[in-house]
C-alpha cells in the first residue's frame, strides 16, 4: 500500500520558459498548430465573454 505524502511545489517563470521552448515547440509545426489553438481558444472565449446574455455592448466583429 503506498502512503500519501503532501507538499508544495513552487516554479519560476523564467526558469520553466528555456524547457517549455526546447522541448515542447522544438518543432515548427507543433509551434503553428499550438499557436493558432491559442488564437482559436483565445477568440472562443472573447464570444462569450460578449455574447448578448452577459454584455449589452455592440457585438463583436468577426474576421480572418
Amino acid at each position: 500500500m503506498s502512503e500519501e505524502i503532501k507538499g508544495r511545489i513552487s516554479v519560476e517563470t523564467e526558469n520553466i520558459f528555456p524547457i517549455i521552448k526546447k522541448w515542447l515547440y522544438s518543432e515548427r509545426d507543433i509551434f503553428i498548430r499550438e499557436l493558432v489553438s491559442n488564437a482559436s481558444d483565445a477568440i472562443t472565449k472573447l464570444k462569450k465573454l460578449h455574447s448578448p446574455k452577459n454584455s449589452k455592448e455592440a457585438p463583436i466583429i468577426e474576421s480572418i
